[in-house]
């Protein structure tokens, strides 16, 4: 009732302002309040897990959890995830049919990452036993971690956004306290935190998918919805390898310890652009079944553009100014000669919010040419920048390419736009 009421009054207040700056704030305040408070819910239950890693587990089983979640992330790649984006798209103009063809079709190919995983893990397994039985336990997991996930895409097409707020928290809290629970009683047995992230999510990912079925209206598809969920796989297949080629580069290049390392001083930066990201989510459907190019969206805001450029530059400074202390407060002593390092991700905190925009603008209004610029071409120059600077200077070399790149990846949409091609 109290959130209620916050909603209503937030509401009323930005509605006002709203056509001050003539941008619709009504619908991004009332679906982004949700969001918000989702993406808040799951930001302080990754970082209460994080702060339990740091302070009590060792580096190497820190370092050895994030090698393996980078590596199931970039394997999902075969639950075909570009049909998440298809479906919202497609669900948003009132084709829910979509939705079941999609889930079943990701099952399917999910298969395929059970030999792979398994195979990955009798690989490790001659390396770490812990890590190798992790990934062959994953297998079992796999096809159900993801293909169900598509629940999510569907209450994003629907703009059901309190539905995903309410799931999406539930799921982080619960899965946060039994992480943190297995890691009181077994701090170093790296198996066992690994199948209850497993379980725990698959378990939520199952069970939301059942109950979503309540919300299908209809049995309409639309003709190309499947093959360009399978264009934006081929295309995101770069975008997550490029999400988790710095962890993996690290992992392999370097340690266990270096790659917690590099995880603790990039963790909060990288949550803040969660969070925009997934805010932004609502930025989707809504551009998806509008009609207006990107000149027309930049002259009619530019107020609001102008207003939201500066308060960007401002986090930007203020995020340098107090990032060393706000790690410290998080993570303590262990890494400490390392926060340093955080303050050179201001760069991507000052530039995150118009690259996320563009890139759903390319993918709602299907602009291939930028979508293929901003993903195979831009991938490969970062796995070189990556690889390169983590071979000479190592972890401050990832760092540097971390922020870097961020900037390569902004400079390509404005290049796309000065030559009117987004």
């Amino acid at each position: 009732m109290m959130i209620k009421k916050i909603e209503n009054k937030i509401f009323n207040i930005t509605e006002k302002w709203g056509k001050k700056v003539n941008l619709d704030m009504s619908y991004f305040v009332k679906n982004g309040f949700w969001m918000a408070l989702r993406q808040i819910v799951i930001i302080i239950s990754g970082l209460i897990v994080s702060i339990f890693f740091t302070r009590i587990a060792t580096k190497e089983i820190y370092g050895n959890y994030q090698f393996f979640v980078s590596i199931f992330s970039i394997v999902s790649i075969l639950s075909i995830p570009g049909l998440n984006n298809s479906v919202a798209r497609s669900v948003a103009r009132g084709n829910d049919g979509d939705y079941l063809v999609a889930v079943k079709k990701s099952f399917i190919w999910s298969l395929i990452g059970v030999p792979i995983l398994l195979i990955i893990g009798a690989y490790y397994f001659h390396i770490n036993k812990s890590l190798g039985f992790s990934f062959m336990i994953s297998s079992i997991f796999f096809p159900f971690f993801y293909a169900p996930n598509t629940w999510n895409a569907f209450f994003q097409g629907k703009k059901r956004y309190s539905k995903i707020a309410f799931y999406n928290s539930t799921q982080s809290i619960i899965n946060a306290i039994a992480t943190i629970a297995i890691l009181l009683l077994h701090k170093d047995n790296l198996f066992l935190i690994i199948v209850v992230y497993l379980s725990s999510y698959t378990l939520f990912n199952v069970y939301y998918y059942y109950r979503s079925l309540e919300f299908v209206e209809n049995s309409k598809t639309e003709k190309d919805t499947m093959d360009y969920g399978f264009f934006l796989t081929k295309m995101n297949f770069l975008e997550m390898m490029a999400e988790n080629i710095d962890k993996l580069i690290v992992g392999i290049f370097l340690s266990p310890a270096s790659l917690a390392t590099f995880s603790v001083v990039s963790m909060i930066p990288i949550k803040i652009r969660l969070m925009i990201k997934s805010i932004m989510i609502i930025v989707y459907p809504k551009v998806a079944s509008d009609k207006f190019n990107l000149l027309e969206f930049l002259t009619q805001k530019r107020i609001f553009l102008y207003f939201l450029s500066v308060i960007m530059v401002i986090s930007g400074f203020i995020y340098y100014i107090f990032i060393d202390k706000v790690n410290y407060l998080f993570f303590g002593e262990q890494y400490m000669e390392y926060y340093k390092y955080s303050k050179y991700f201001f760069i991507l905190i000052i530039i995150c919010i118009p690259s996320i925009f563009l890139n759903w603008y390319s993918q709602a209004k299907k602009i291939k040419k930028a979508i293929f610029y901003t993903n195979p071409i831009y991938f490969v120059v970062k796995l070189i920048i990556i690889i390169s600077f983590v071979y000479f200077w190592g972890l401050i070399g990832a760092i540097i390419a971390y922020n870097l790149n961020a900037v390569l990846l902004f400079a390509i949409y404005i290049f796309l736009y000065k030559k009117n091609q987004i």
